[in-house]
């Protein structure tokens, strides 16, 4: 089909060409040698009529029509420095057809041209980056990449071909090019456009250069300013680089411009719960540790000849990690009130989210989790079952955001899974095994 398309496109170029023929005995060679399909002597032919009239779009035309079709003649990876010229000779043609208003026929089939091979290049990219079976393989995605070059040799102002082939090269782990090519598709774009700049951001994160990656994320927040991906990002930036405040300052500045919003409050109470959860990994090191401390202290005291520097070292360490567990236990608890308090308005501004209630079921789970992991580590008896009670209240309350969730959602597995472990740990037994058949396993 497309080797027919071809033929019938340089037939009607014939045609369109012979009769608009002109008195330079150069362009009427380099129409002759293009119905013979003699691209060479075309280029030969343009290239003696430049020499003569540089001013003439035809020499111009025949020049890119004659590259164009040399280039499709090559190895892909050695075509876009010949689409290059084609293009550069096509452009000139049409400036020169503008300002000498001509109405050579040549004129119309520039576009047709430069889409044709455009078309051919990139279509040939997507087969290999998207197989009709299977995924990729990493040689098909390289090829790929001559193919999306060639497509930008020849129609340069398609940011298409650059925005793929940035995500090529982030398939490929060539986080360098595609961090280059990527920059290059927000240049080359005729309108600015949110996900462009998020991407940049990422591979600049990936690629270790988070600084790069706040500012690329802060010029979109400025560019767009209501969106929510581009702020929740920015926020995972901040944290990133530790700068916490930064971080809920930026959302909560979209709380603030629209306070009926519940996505912004849920955004705002998801984000900060992340960092609750980074501080609790830390806090359950801490607690594993502490046990292991505690046991290894009571070891020691009962040894018949007991290592008094040991003893100390021991007690030492277990008072700057008791230390360390206060700190941390107020930081989580500042934060994970905060969050729920978002939530839970959010909760009430959209009453059928059923992520909202699950997020909150997620937060008293984890809360409890926490306290399980102090009543294990305690040596009182009294104080452990404070903390038991304690903890399973939390439970409690992390059942009825659960429930609401999947009521809201009753297909999602997920939500029944965790209210099967909830419904386990609480002693639930007949409710356990109705969330564990509807979780599915």
């Amino acid at each position: 089909m497309k080797s027919l398309l071809t033929k019938a496109l340089m037939v009607m170029l014939v045609a369109v060409t012979v009769a608009a023929c002109g008195g330079d005995p150069n362009i009427e060679s380099a129409k002759l040698n293009l119905n013979r399909g003699d691209y060479e002597q075309v280029v030969s032919a343009a290239e003696a009529s430049l020499e003569m009239n540089a001013e003439n779009p035809l020499g111009h035309y025949y020049r890119g029509l004659g590259l164009s079709e040399l280039g499709k003649q090559m190895p892909v990876a050695e075509r876009a420095e010949s689409f290059r010229e084609a293009h550069a000779s096509f452009d000139r043609a049409e400036e020169l057809f503008e300002a000498q208003s001509s109405r050579a026929g040549e004129r119309e089939f520039i576009p047709l041209q430069v889409t044709q091979i455009w078309g051919e290049e990139y279509n040939s990219a997507v087969n290999l980056i998207v197989p009709e079976e299977g995924e990729p393989t990493e040689e098909s995605l390289e090829r790929s990449i001559f193919h999306l070059q060639n497509a930008y040799a020849i129609q340069p102002d398609s940011v298409q071909s650059v925005d793929v082939l940035s995500e090529v090269y982030y398939m490929l782990g060539d986080l360098d090019n595609a961090i280059t090519t990527m920059e290059q598709a927000i240049e080359v774009a005729p309108v600015p456009e949110a996900f462009r700049l998020v991407r940049l951001s990422l591979f600049q994160s990936e690629n270790g250069d988070r600084e790069g990656a706040l500012e690329s994320l802060n010029s979109a927040r400025t560019d767009f300013p209501d969106e929510i991906e581009i702020a929740q990002e920015l926020a995972n930036a901040y944290l990133q680089l530790g700068m916490v405040d930064e971080a809920l300052v930026v959302v909560r500045d979209l709380i603030d411009s629209d306070p009926e919003n519940a996505q912004y409050r849920l955004v705002f109470g998801s984000q900060v719960y992340q960092l609750v959860l980074e501080l609790s990994d830390r806090q359950r090191e801490l607690y594993r540790g502490l046990d292991e401390m505690n046991r290894e202290l009571r070891a020691a005291e009962r040894e018949s000849s007991p290592d008094n520097a040991r003893i100390a070292e021991l007690q030492s360490s277990i008072e700057q990690t008791n230390a360390e567990l206060e700190t941390l236990y107020v930081q989580i608890e500042d934060l994970t009130q905060q969050a729920e308090d978002e939530l839970i308005v959010a909760a009430e501004l959209a009453p059928d989210d059923d992520f909202v209630f699950n997020t909150l079921g997620v937060i008293y789970q984890n809360r409890a989790a926490a306290i399980f992991d102090e009543r294990n580590v305690t040596e009182d008896i009294d104080e452990a079952n404070r903390l038991d009670t304690q903890a399973r209240d939390l439970l409690r309350e992390a059942v009825v955001y659960y429930e609401r969730a999947a009521e809201l959602d009753p297909d999602n597995s997920e939500y029944w899974l965790s209210l099967f472990r909830v419904y386990t740990t609480l002693g639930m037994t007949e409710e356990a095994l109705e969330a564990q058949e509807k979780a599915g396993f």
